[in-house]
């Protein structure tokens, strides 16, 4: 795994309108327009490695735990290995222009 990805155990992915709530953001303002694109970078454009073990590696691994140290160089908690989603989320790439 790159430095530049992130791993999110979740037991659930909340529904929009509860992501902006909990952060208290009015869903027709700006900020839910910006806060939709964050939600959007977690929940829906990362891939979910549980789903994909499921769904095509788990005749190649024996378990989800050896197809992530294997495949991603995940090491995760056995009880963060039991959340039924585990999302890899790949940081927003490179420095802005300007930066130092």
């Amino acid at each position: 795994m790159t430095e530049k990805d992130l791993v999110l155990p979740l037991r659930r992915i909340p529904p929009l309108d509860e992501f902006l709530d909990a952060l208290k953001i009015k869903p027709a303002g700006l900020a839910a327009q910006l806060f939709t694109d964050v939600y959007n970078q977690l929940f829906s454009w990362s891939n979910d490695l549980r789903a994909q073990y499921n769904q095509y590696y788990c005749v190649e691994y024996p378990t989800l735990a050896t197809y992530l140290e294997l495949a991603h160089e995940i090491y995760l908690d056995p009880a963060e290995l039991e959340k039924t989603h585990i999302l890899k989320i790949k940081s927003p790439g490179g420095r802005a222009r300007g930066s130092l």
